[in-house]
Formats: C-alpha cells, sequence, structure tokens
C-alpha cells in the first residue's frame, strides 16, 4: 500500500471563501504592516483579502491568518511597509518550540530544526532536494521566484514529539502519518523515526537520489520511506513558494499531489535535463502498483475529466486520486516535445496566476484544461497507452 502524503484539510482553509466576494490587496500595493486587536489578543502582518466578514493576513513568519470582521477591535499601521522576519528571528522562534535535545539551523533557502546530532546532514538533505526539484522547473521552462521567506522544516525522531506538534499545529495525527506540509503555516513537518523491520520501502533505498545518501548521512537509520516523504512534501513548499503553486489561491489538488509525486523518481529528478526519458525510467514504483493492481479495477472513462474538474475524488477514494493525479501529471510533463513542454507550463503559469481566494469553478477548470492539452479524453487514452508501455518496458 503506497504512503498517503497529506495536505492537511485543516489548513486547507482558502477553501472556505469559495462563496465569498473578497478584496485581494496585491503585491505590487506595497503592503504595509497592520496592528490588528480583538479583545486581549493581536496579530501584526500584511493583509491578503478582506471582506464584509473576513480578514485574511500573512504574519512575518509566513503564517496565514483568518480574523472575523465582527471581533477586530482596534486597527492601526505598525510600519509603512511590511518585511519578513530576520532569519535569526526565524531561528530564535524555531527553537524556542523544539523539545530537549533539537537544534535549529539556518541553510540557504531553509531554516531547519531536527536532533542536534543529525542536523547538518539534514540541512545538505533540504538544499539538495531544492536543487533537485529547481532544476527539473528550469528544464521544464517553468519560471520561478525565489523564496520570499526562509522555508521552515522540522524533523522529529520521536513519534511521541511528532503527534504533540500535529495536535499544536490542529493537525489529525494517525499512525501511518509521516509528514505533511501545512499551508497556514508554510512548514514541513516530518517524522523520521528508525525504521520497522518490515519496512518493504527500504529495499529501494539506494534509488533515491544523487544527493549524498540520506541513509548514509543518517548512519543508515533513514528508512526510503521518509526520503520520498522530505521530497514530496519539499516539494509543495518549494512549489507554493517560487510560484508553480498559488499559496492563496485553489491550485487543482491532481496538479499538486501529481507533481510532488512525479518528482519523487530520483530519475526526473536528476536526470531529466539533458536527455529524453524512457517510460520506465520515470516510474513510481508505488503510484504504478496502485494503479495496475488496484485502481484499473475500479477506473471509469472519464476519471481524467472528472479530477480535473473537482478536487472530490481525493474525498471519496484517495489512493485511487494520488495514482491516477500521479500518471497524469508524468505523462503530461514527460516532455516528448518542445510543444508540449511549453503546453505543461502554459498550463501550470494558468493556474498559478489565479486571482486568490477566488473561486475555481469546474468548468474554469475544464476549459484551461483544455485550452492548454485538448480533449481530456482523448489525454485519458494516451495516458493509458503511455502507462503500458511503461509497464511493458
Amino acid at each position: 500500500m503506497p504512503t498517503v502524503h497529506r495536505i492537511p484539510v485543516a489548513v486547507l482553509f482558502c477553501l472556505l471563501l469559495q462563496s465569498v466576494c473578497c478584496h485581494f490587496v496585491a503585491a505590487a500595493d506595497q503592503p504595509r504592516l497592520m496592528l490588528f486587536q480583538a479583545g486581549s489578543q493581536s496579530w501584526t502582518g500584511r493583509v491578503l483579502a478582506r471582506s464584509e466578514q473576513d480578514t485574511w493576513i500573512m504574519d512575518q513568519f509566513g503564517e496565514l491568518v483568518r480574523l472575523e470582521a465582527r471581533q477586530i477591535t482596534h486597527l492601526e499601521v505598525a510600519a509603512p511597509v511590511f518585511r519578513p522576519a530576520s532569519v535569526d528571528k526565524f531561528l530564535q522562534r524555531l527553537r524556542s518550540e523544539l523539545p530537549h535535545g533539537y537544534a535549529a539551523v539556518a541553510s540557504k533557502h531553509f531554516v531547519i530544526a531536527a536532533p542536534a546530532t543529525k542536523l547538518n546532514a539534514y540541512r545538505e538533505i533540504f538544499e539538495g532536494v531544492f536543487s533537485e526539484v529547481s532544476a527539473f522547473l528550469a528544464a521544464r521552462k517553468l519560471p520561478t521566484d525565489a523564496p520570499a521567506l526562509p522555508l521552515v522544516a522540522i524533523v522529529f525522531d520521536n513519534h511521541d514529539h511528532f503527534k504533540d506538534y500535529c495536535q499544536k499545529d490542529n493537525t489529525h495525527w494517525s499512525s501511518d502519518l509521516r509528514g505533511y506540509y501545512s499551508l497556514k503555516t508554510n512548514r514541513v513537518v516530518v517524522v523520521d523515526a528508525v525504521p520497522e523491520p518490515d519496512d518493504s520501502h527500504t529495499s529501494i533505498i539506494q534509488d533515491r537520489s544523487t544527493t549524498p545518501r540520506p541513509a548514509r548521512l543518517l548512519g543508515g537509520t533513514l528508512s526510503a520511506r521518509t526520503i520520498d516523504t522530505i521530497i514530496h512534501e519539499t516539494t509543495h513548499q518549494i512549489g507554493f513558494n517560487v510560484g508553480i503553486h498559488s499559496r492563496f489561491g485553489q491550485s487543482p489538488q491532481w496538479l499538486v499531489e501529481g507533481l510532488a509525486m512525479h518528482l519523487e523518481s530520483n530519475r526526473v529528478r536528476t536526470r531529466a535535463h539533458g536527455r529524453k526519458l524512457k517510460p520506465t525510467e520515470q516510474i513510481n514504483p508505488e503510484r504504478l502498483e496502485w494503479f495496475r493492481r488496484e485502481y484499473s479495477n475500479r477506473r471509469t472513462l472519464g476519471d481524467v475529466a472528472a479530477i480535473v474538474a473537482s478536487d472530490e475524488l481525493f474525498n471519496r477514494r484517495s489512493f485511487d486520486a494520488y495514482s491516477l493525479s500521479w500518471a497524469l501529471t508524468c505523462y503530461l510533463s514527460t516532455g516528448r516535445s518542445e510543444d508540449e513542454n511549453a503546453r505543461f507550463s502554459a498550463y501550470v503559469q494558468k493556474a498559478a496566476s489565479r486571482t486568490p481566494f477566488e473561486n475555481y469553478s469546474t468548468t474554469e477548470r475544464l476549459k484551461d484544461f483544455r485550452d492548454a492539452f485538448g480533449d481530456p479524453a482523448a489525454i485519458e487514452q494516451g495516458l493509458l497507452r503511455f502507462l503500458e508501455e511503461m509497464a511493458s518496458e
């Protein structure tokens, strides 16, 4: 059974604004640092959107906050220009949250918290993932911005520490949850406990990354499942911070999840930049296995159009949705020609550039897909042929 990586429902709060008419405050407006008070509580941040009912702000650490208009008792300008907190303040805040034995360090793109004895190794892993994902995006001619904020990542080596953090973060914890990326806090949180003896993923650990081997760096204790989780959730974080996805919008879930699963493949991240990859070189073994052995028994014609138009399949049959999302993203982003590269790039950019906090209707989602790739039914047939070729080689 494949590992399910989740953006928790609790942090997908932007979907709650589907029926609310908001005024979005654009970055070009030179946002100010505002102070809000509601009774004895106060918040500072830049205003992202506001309506008669709610005001949405982002604080100086990148956390998103919804304030009910009726609860706000005082509002003033705290500074003429909003500026993110310094790296030192990020480190100070993170260290104050950590259990005993953990430490935090800054790198080029990240502020990372982990057990003190493994901190430098994790720093190398996260920066390696950033470099590889960035190279993939550049090869697909996807324009990106530099992250405006340090990317925060926390790695726990204790299940109880991880569970406690999830509860404080209002994230549903379960025994099979290995990590998540939070849209609300903009953090990646992962648990890297010693793998169980029957961890079936350990056998493929040597084909995960051309960055220094995480398993070797950490004394052989990092399972391939943990490596996949770090890659997957960090790919989410990178995408939402460099402009590939909109953190304030409604990026189609099949694209967000599909891209992260596609980039779990070592060859896709590291070897796709100089030559065309064969289908077999792009396999995500868990997703392909589920697609063929489980999802194929339930698959119906029109599933591609359905997952493009709506995220509902993720709520009803999440494993099927993840496998189909991986397959569709893999098929559309393979770079078989310059024209196909351009189509995929144009689609990703269009989805990311939608007006934040605005409803993305099923009609609009299907239209944008058709404009980029053509008839979803034809795409579905091509996808099935692609997967057959992948499985037969």
